[in-house]
């Protein structure tokens, strides 16, 4: 296990016992209003009569902390029923969902950074790479031809490891 192996798991656990602390619901709100307060500042920044940047940061933080309020007392509300144990559980397999996007993305920087080096003795970051591959076919075509293009190396070094390790030669 590198230290690669190790900024995932603590990646991962970490948004999982989020999850099952802040739950589904909330969760599912959060990000929503961080999507949505994108798409509103994108579309109003430019027609309100201040600074863009301005108006966009205005339009996205309003946004995103509404969203965040209503998660917030939706989720209150749920945890007061039976359905706030199913809230805590999904929302840790929510969580889960989310770690392995930021680790994936975690992946690609780094080894758009180092060429795959960091990896060379991972067991966990290959796994989240392949699954990351699988899961990026349902993106439009264009983006997953850079994305196979950018990892086509890392497909090279994982079969000299394997080689290596079973010591067997090229």
């Amino acid at each position: 296990m590198c230290w690669v192996d190790i900024v995932i798991l603590i990646i991962i656990i970490s948004l999982v016992i989020q999850g099952l602390v802040v739950g589904f619901v909330r969760s599912i709100f959060d990000i929503g209003g961080i999507v949505l307060g994108i798409f509103l500042a994108i579309e109003y920044a430019e027609k309100l009569n201040m600074a863009k940047y301005v108006a966009f940061l205005l339009i996205f933080l309003g946004t995103a902390i509404i969203a965040s309020i209503l998660g917030r007392i939706i989720s209150k509300l749920i945890h007061l029923t039976p359905l706030g144990i199913m809230d805590r559980l999904m929302g840790g397999a929510l969580g889960f969902i989310k770690g392995i996007f930021f680790c994936f993305v975690f992946i690609i920087i780094l080894f758009l950074w180092d060429k795959g080096k960091a990896m060379e003795k991972c067991e966990i970051a290959p796994l989240i790479l392949n699954s990351g591959i699988s899961v990026c076919q349902l993106l439009p075509e264009k983006w997953y031809k850079w994305l196979k293009k950018t990892t086509k190396k890392q497909e090279k070094l994982r079969a000299q490891i394997y080689y290596e390790y079973h010591n067997l030669s090229l």
